[in-house]
């Protein structure tokens, strides 16, 4: 038996205006600060507002979701008595309100409780809405939020009560992305695809979702720094939440566990390491995952299952036409600092569901030689 898991989703240039029809009363919107005043944002509340809805906007952090800045939100909530959370905003934001609905749905469970197995019934609250401002996270599609705990922990929520009532996939909140930001983020689409489709928990349906998503991603972000227009940010958009529903239904992998730990040692965004990391490990996945590879040629072309380098290389050429970084160097990651690092990367990394979910799983020195080959640019023929 399998599960599949996704919101109702509205999608396309008009997308917004489902907002009117959500049927709030009162609604709380948490926004990324960097956007709050930006048109398109104070569009969203103009349409709650018109039908009657008593809307109260908050900001939320400029830094990483953190578990504790989900308190004074919490706070916030409280006092003002929502029937419906709407997050507008990338992955931090969405992650962000998906912490405070499980919060404000019961403030008596802490975050650290909150898994699959138990029974919040947050609808008996509050509803929630996501629309996304990036095209990568795919988090409006996603029954999981990351947050940063004490000491830099990665703080895992994952709950199918978790997934949004509403994905307002609308492209037009991409026109202020700034296009190195698209692009990394649109690399973190394409990752969350590939690994599912190659997931030892992949299924029918997250198969189709995650080669179309692909498809239609990896010639966009060739595209982007060269031609970017309406037709691209659509793509990129709609791809990430195609994604994002794959990812979520056949768990992520090695690329993001190793991304989400290095994450805790170094100040360099998820983004940039997934790109860096993606094409190393789909080489080091390649013995195991040859037969995945092979339908795979629709997006790499036919020789995607021929050699251990066929999609890296062609990853590489299409991070290249899109400025993104080619190795953790490149992305920022420190040599001198990396290697005393390694034992505590490789730690985290090993315990989470990703590296559990792919087709390979390294040992210690593997996963310690992976991280050095990604470094350095360096083949991976282990």
């Amino acid at each position: 038996m399998g599960y599949f898991t996704a919101p109702r989703i509205a999608f396309g240039p008009s997308a917004i205006e489902q907002l009117g029809n959500l049927g709030a009363r009162r609604a709380l919107v948490l926004v990324d600060p960097a956007i709050a005043r930006a048109t398109r944002t104070l569009r969203a509340t103009e349409e709650l507002a018109k039908v009657g809805t008593a809307v109260e906007t908050v900001a939320t952090g400029t830094s990483d979701a953190t578990v504790a800045s989900i308190e004074p939100l919490l706070a916030r909530a409280t006092a003002f008595g929502p029937d419906w959370i709407v997050a507008i905003g990338g992955g931090r934001t969405i992650d962000s309100a998906k912490g405070l609905w499980a919060r404000y749905g019961h403030p008596d469970v802490p975050l650290s409780s909150v898994s699959p197995l138990a029974e919040l019934d947050l609808r008996a609250r509050a509803r929630f809405a996501a629309l996304p401002t990036t095209c990568g996270s795919g988090s409006e599609s996603t029954w999981v939020a990351y947050l940063k705990g004490e000491g830099g922990t990665i703080v895992e929520i994952a709950s199918r009560e978790l997934a949004p009532d509403w994905a307002i996939v609308d492209p037009t909140f991409l026109e202020t992305l700034p296009t190195p930001e698209a692009a990394a983020t649109a690399a973190g689409a394409v990752a969350h695809a590939f690994e599912a489709f190659v997931s030892a928990w992949s299924n029918p349906f997250s198969d189709a979702l995650a080669l179309q998503a692909m498809t239609t991603a990896v010639p966009a972000i060739a595209k982007l720094a060269k031609h970017r227009d309406a037709e691209v940010e659509a793509a990129l958009h709609l791809a990430a939440t195609q994604a994002g529903l794959a990812a979520a239904n056949a768990q992520v992998g090695l690329t993001h566990a190793l991304a989400t730990s290095l994450s805790v040692e170094f100040d360099v965004p998820h983004a940039r390491l997934v790109a860096a990391l993606l094409p190393f490990v789909a080489e080091f996945h390649y013995p195991s995952a040859r037969d995945r590879y092979a339908p795979l040629a629709a997006v790499f072309g036919g020789s995607a299952a021929s050699s251990r380098s066929a999609i890296p290389e062609r990853l590489r050429a299409v991070w290249d036409a899109a400025g993104l970084p080619r190795t953790l160097a490149d992305a920022g990651v420190a040599a001198e600092a990396l290697e005393p690092a390694i034992e505590r990367v490789a730690r985290r990394t090993l315990a989470s569901p990703g590296a559990m979910s792919s087709p390979r799983i390294p040992s210690d020195p593997e996963l310690a030689e992976l991280l050095r080959a990604a470094l350095r640019g360096t083949p991976v023929g282990f």
